[in-house]
């Protein structure tokens, strides 16, 4: 039997969320260009790390004998209207 998800249950992700973004506003946009691996002006991919803190985009990269694999990469939205929280997931 799988456990139901009750609005609690939400409600504290969505919370989550909201905390999360507000510590990434506070980063610098360098700083979180770093994080994410692309200039958010043009949204041009930044040369891989080869050492130190890799980004979302090289870490997400798979390689192996065959070569570089595509994954899936999507946004997804979500919102509650009545609480005022919208936006968007990112997977990938």
């Amino acid at each position: 039997m799988r456990p139901s998800r009750s609005p609690t249950r939400r409600t504290d992700s969505a919370a989550s969320t909201r905390e999360i973004s507000a510590v990434w506003q506070k980063l610098t946009t360098e700083r979180q260009e770093v994080v994410i691996g692309r200039r958010k002006i043009d949204d041009v991919e930044l040369d891989d790390a080869v050492s130190g803190q890799k980004s979302h985009k090289t870490l997400s990269t798979i390689v192996d004998d065959a070569g570089v694999h595509d994954i899936l990469r999507d946004n997804m939205p979500f919102a509650s209207s009545g609480r005022g929280i919208g936006g968007t997931y990112f997977i990938g």
